[in-house]
């Protein structure tokens, strides 16, 4: 009978045991690799922490050596640090941060602490030979050394400092404690984990917890230093330490730091939940077994045997680490462990099997267990019967926070088999990334919202240094007085330029340039570009050409602004380094794929050139030859890096060719779509705004306001001023305006929201025009104002042509047509000649001008059209020259102001001004035939 069992239940039990060792072992394998993937995922997060503490030093690094090089001999670090903000750590961080300059030899002559009372000298530090050999600017990072000055350990982060013959003068130095970069191991929960941060050399430059290894360790001939130095990341077992722990590593470089990041895990750890699994599974399979003996007994034997063998069924199963329950299709619970008891806070009336399945959902209703997020879901659930055919998975999470993973199998006898499972850890687990997610974007809105705050608090008082310099430029001043508002007026364009380079390179670092697709002819954008310097160019004798290939495509769909953008910088760098010779800029294309076109572009000139070793890095951020080139030339170093950006988010490339004293060579490449050729422009006339119109300007700033009154007041308007929004919507119940001048960003109520307001009042009032006045150029911005009610919107700081624009553009958009005729302007000029030479001979002057004015009016069309910027430059010269002589002011001004733009315009733009020419051209003639007679306004 013995051998009859054995044969029978063998096969059962050895299914059993493959069963579990299967399951064993692929619990064993997951269990590490999940250890290797969270190893991994610490590696990334600790190679970003120390990459941006690295930039961070290295920021600071680069400032001191910028600042010593304007005067190295009276520069005193110490004032240094406290202007700059930069102060040793609170000692109660237990970190230490020495800031120093040492000369060539390698003498410290000044530090963050004031001057040394003795002499100290690094000469014979390794970092200082390493940093004084180095090749080429880069940022060297020591091993962990004692310092000379503070006496405690600390990494020296250096880089070399150049005379003014660019000869090396010694390093800037700047010294961090090791624990600071390890400040990351307190973040961390997750046992005995270990982080690392060694050279690629080997040795350690910081380690957590200190048990693991000594500062200035060699760890060069580990594993984890071997795989670093052939992978730039990966992941090995290694217990090589000296707590002797196992545990899996993940390293990554730390490009071009020359430092290796790793994490490791704890195997034992790891694997903790495995030995639990490992002793349930062989308790449930050594149960199993028993069961399936004493079952193949029963069958020999008697009942006795058969419950005896149920008992250690239940055994097994109240150890596993689910809650169970089985249902059978009379629906009262046939099997209940003790884990789905713990699990669900059971009463013990219910802890024990037999009991009704509706007696248990009708409990957690009233204990209020469905009332979680999943509340409805979970309760529709409960009202079908808490089960459902087929198979079904669902979470809920507890009063008590515990959040269950419940499974039902309904099996083909009937019975239905659920599980429950703790899976709280895995949802905080998963809660934690996206909370970090949410805290990264609202980093990255902060970081926006403090552009925008920023270009307005910079821009408000440039708009009344540029403003007023303006004002002060038109009045009657001496030579000397002219001279000074003129150096006044350039430094204030000058620094906006700056800003501009700033705010630009800022968003596209942040992500937040969004390029635009609209047609647009290049072979006219890269002519007015050439136009714009023309004067320039003239003014300093230099040749200034552009050469377009004829198979260039007439339209192509892209962002003109950006390009054009671009081509100004490359123009106008040739330009301000060239003093003699030529500057030309030539465009010739290539197909590309998918109905695409390669535009190639090259600017080329006879220059200064650039040095060999500047070459690298001149599309560098902040990265200009030498310090000489800011100070005569001026600029920020942004230029370049900002036409990289740009080119790269075009899809393009660009590079640099040049000799030095022989000139330079620039070329990149965008690719954009093709498009349909540009059709002839119909733009309706825009009014010339009125004047003696009664306005409000709403300006919280009291020298932007000064600058904008007296501006309105110079074209001939009336003007009332406001501080904020709120006042506005007060002025505006006592009086009507025909025009709103609204500042964006004021207190109490800002311009957007007081534009919103005027709106919903128009409801029942008359429509009055809003212009915003806003500090931001990004499109965004200006679409805000738009989409808030404002009719147009100019940007910061406020000229006398930009406000005109801005006015005119206005009334326009509003469709308001202005009732004041230029003919009622007088015409002094005409009189003075008309005493002078006679009426005849005014009206063949009148004559000549109607008749050649029509002519360049006709001319301007026609390049517009074909993208001819050069051609719409000299014929708006002419007009504007010719309708002085005659009087006609606001034809002279509009013609001038073309003159000056006509490179920064689109076509649809410098159609707009050409038939707004045309209106003022009528006009005029309107007022001099009642001087000149019927004959001189013939044509």
């Amino acid at each position: 009978m013995r051998v009859r069992l054995a044969l029978a239940t063998a096969p059962v039990i050895v299914l059993l045991w493959l069963g579990i060792a299967g399951y064993l072992v692929q619990k064993h394998h997951a269990d590490l690799e999940e250890a290797a993937q969270e190893s991994r995922n610490l590696a990334h997060a600790f190679e970003e922490n120390i990459r941006r503490t690295v930039e961070a030093v290295d920021t600071t690094v680069r400032a001191l050596r910028s600042a010593r090089a304007r005067d190295p001999a009276h520069f005193d670090i110490v004032a240094w640090g406290r202007d700059s903000g930069l102060s040793r750590p609170q000692a109660a961080h237990d970190l230490t941060q020495l800031i120093s300059v040492v000369d060539r030899t390698g003498a410290v002559i000044a530090t963050s602490l004031g001057p040394a009372i003795q002499p100290i000298s690094i000469a014979d530090r390794d970092h200082f030979r390493s940093v004084r050999d180095q090749i080429g600017d880069g940022l060297f990072v020591s091993r962990a050394v004692v310092g000379k000055v503070s006496g405690l350990w600390s990494l020296q982060f250096l880089r070399q400092l150049f005379d003014a013959r660019g000869a090396f003068d010694g390093a800037a130095v700047v010294s961090l404690d090791p624990a600071f970069l390890s400040r990351f191991y307190g973040s961390l929960d997750n046992g005995r984990v270990a982080l690392l941060l060694t050279g690629q050399d080997g040795f350690v430059r910081a380690v957590a917890p200190g048990t693991v290894a000594k500062l200035d360790n060699d760890m060069a001939r580990t594993p984890l230093m071997i795989g670093a130095s052939d992978q730039a990341y990966g992941t090995l077992d290694m217990a090589d330490t000296a707590d002797g722990i196992e545990r899996t590593y993940s390293w990554r470089r730390v490009d071009p730091y020359g430092l290796v990041v790793a994490v490791g895990l704890s195997k034992a750890d790891a694997l903790s939940s495995y030995r639990s699994n490992f002793r349930g599974c062989v308790s449930i399979g050594l149960g199993l077994t028993i069961v399936t003996l004493l079952v193949g007994m029963a069958l020999a034997r008697n009942r006795r045997d058969l419950m005896r063998s149920r008992e250690l069924l239940r055994a097994a199963v109240d150890n596993i680490s689910q809650g169970l329950l089985v249902i059978d299709p009379q629906r009262r619970v046939a099997v209940l462990n003790t884990r789905a008891a713990e699990l669900l806070s059971l009463p013990q009336e219910l802890t024990k099997p037999g009991f009704a399945f509706d007696a248990l959902l009708t409990w957690q209703v009233d204990a209020g267990e469905f009332d979680g997020p999943e509340a409805e879901r979970v309760r529709a659930l409960v009202r079908a019967g808490g089960i459902v055919h087929g198979n079904s998975v669902y979470q809920r999470t507890r009063r008590n926070g515990t959040v269950l993973e419940v499974r039902t199998r309904m099996l083909d006898t009937g019975l239905a088999v659920r599980t429950f499972t703790d899976i709280t850890a895995q949802r905080h687990s998963a809660q934690v990334l996206a909370d970090a997610r949410d805290a990264a974007e609202a980093a990255a809105q902060a970081r926006s919202e403090f552009l925008s705050v920023m270009s307005h608090e910079i821009r408000t008082p440039l708009n009344g240094v540029i403003g007023l310099a303006g004002l002060l430029e038109d009045m009657e001043l001496g030579p000397a007085q002219r001279d000074y508002v003129r150096l006044i007026r350039r430094s204030g364009d000058h620094l906006l330029e700056l800003i501009n380079d700033i705010l630009d390179f800022s968003r596209l670092e942040a992500g937040r340039v969004q390029l635009e697709e609209t047609n647009f002819a290049p072979a006219a954008l890269a002519q007015g570009v050439v136009g714009m310097f023309l004067p320039q160019a003239s003014t300093k004798g230099l040749r200034l050409s552009t050469v377009v290939a004829d198979t260039v495509p007439a339209a192509v769909i892209g962002d003109p602004g950006r390009l054009r953008q671009i081509l100004i910088n490359l123009i106008g760098n040739a330009v301000k380094f060239t003093s003699q010779g030529w500057v030309s800029l030539t465009l010739t294309h290539e197909p590309a794929a998918d109905g695409r076109v390669r535009l190639l572009f090259s600017v080329a000139d006879s220059g200064i050139g650039i040095v060999p070793e500047a070459l690298e890095r001149i599309f560098q951020e902040f990265t200009q030859l030498d310090g000489s080139i800011s100070r005569r030339f001026g600029g920020s170093g942004l230029g370049l890096a900002i036409c990289r950006r740009l080119t790269e988010l075009m899809g393009g490339t660009i590079a640099v060719e040049s000799q030095f004293g022989a000139g330079s060579t620039f070329r990149f490449e965008v690719t954009l779509k093709l498009a349909d050729p540009l059709p002839p422009l119909v733009v309706a006339v825009a009014p010339n705004p009125e004047p003696g119109l009664r306005i409000l300007l709403a300006e919280d700033n009291p020298t932007s306001r000064l600058v904008a009154l007296r501006m309105l007041e110079r074209l001939g308007h009336h003007a009332d001023a406001v501080g904020s929004g709120t006042e506005v919507i007060a002025a505006l119940a006592l009086a009507h305006y025909d025009l709103i001048l609204m500042d964006v960003m004021m207190p109490d109520m800002d311009g957007l929201t007081a534009a919103r307001q005027i709106r919903t009042m128009e409801r029942t009032t008359a429509r009055v025009v809003v212009v915003g006045l806003t500090a931001s150029s990004s499109p965004a911005d200006l679409a805000a104002c738009l989409d808030a009610g404002m009719d147009a919107v100019s940007t910061k700081p406020v000229t006398l042509p930009r406000l005109r624009a801005a006015i005119r553009e206005g009334r326009a958009a509003a469709g308001i047509r202005s009732t004041a005729e230029a003919a009622t302007a007088t015409t002094p000029r005409l009189r003075e000649l008309a005493q002078t030479l006679g009426e005849d001979a005014v009206a063949e002057i009148v004559q000549a001008f109607t008749e050649d004015t029509q002519a360049h009016l006709v001319a301007m069309r026609a390049a517009a059209e074909r993208g001819d910027g050069n051609t719409v430059y000299r014929c708006a010269h002419s007009v504007a020259g010719a309708a002085r002589n005659v009087g006609a002011d606001a034809l002279a001004g509009r013609a001038a102001a073309l003159e000056a733009t006509v490179g920064s315009l689109s076509s649809v733009r410098i159609a707009f001004e050409i038939t707004a020419m045309q209106a003022d051209l009528d006009a005029a003639l309107a007022g001099l035939a009642a001087l000149a007679g019927p004959m001189a306004v013939v044509g």
